[in-house]
């Protein structure tokens, strides 16, 4: 399916009101949690291109820490 911009709009509005429905060209979609949500606003925004680098965090991910008494 091709998202467009202006669907990925109204579902971040929805995400950041705590809306779990979403209104576009006068159908309206239920979503059932939040997650669920979020994760199709990130293959939304992977699809239009628009993937940050503080998306692929939200991903999860690998970080490695090296810590030492600093002697």
């Amino acid at each position: 399916m091709a998202f467009t911009t202006e669907q990925l709009t109204a579902l971040e509005t929805a995400i950041s009101t705590g809306q779990l429905s979403v209104r576009f060209n006068g159908r309206e979609i239920r979503y059932q949690s939040t997650k669920e949500m979020i994760w199709l606003r990130d293959r939304m925004r992977g699809e239009l291109g628009l993937n940050t680098q503080e998306n692929s965090r939200s991903r999860g991910g690998r970080v490695t820490f090296t810590v030492g008494k600093g002697l």
